[in-house]
Formats: C-alpha cells, structure tokens, sequence
C-alpha cells in the first residue's frame, strides 16, 4: 500500500508510471536509465526497456542493478472507442 495516504486514491489513468528512458546508442528499439513508479507502493525502480513487436514492450525492472532485478511484458491496450482511455 502507498505509504502516501492522498497517492492512495487517485485515478490511475494518465498517471506516469515509465518515465527518462534514453536510446541505448546503436542498438535500435532499446532504451536504459528509466525508471518505473508502481503506484500500488509509492515505490521507484530503475528501468531497461526493448521494444520486442509494435505492440509489446520487454521492460526490464530493477532495484541497483539491472541484473537483480526482473523482465515484465507489456502489451499495448487496444482503443476500443469512445474519445478518451479513461
């Protein structure tokens, strides 16, 4: 739980959960030195990302160092109509 009581409640959409990540030179559909908010613990993580289809992100999520840390696939969410995602 956000240890911040007035985070706990707010509305998730639009919220910036990834944000910084750079282009890793020379290796096209990669980025590092992200980081990624996880807004159910108030908490920060560092970020690697490679973009594996038009639709999936690999995001790698990480507390000091990349490799103690773990992959999780994100899928783009399909508009299914009206004028705005929320």
């Amino acid at each position: 739980m956000n240890p911040d009581a007035a985070l706990r409640d707010r509305p998730l959409c639009g919220l910036t959960v990834l944000d910084g990540l750079l282009p890793v030179p020379g290796e096209p559909g990669r980025w590092a030195a992200g980081s990624f908010y996880d807004p159910r613990t108030g908490r920060g993580y560092g970020l690697m990302a490679t973009l594996a289809s038009a639709d999936v992100l690999v995001a790698r999520v990480y507390v000091g160092m990349p490799f103690l840390g773990k992959n999780q696939t994100l899928r783009r969410v399909r508009r299914t109509g009206g004028d705005g995602w929320c």
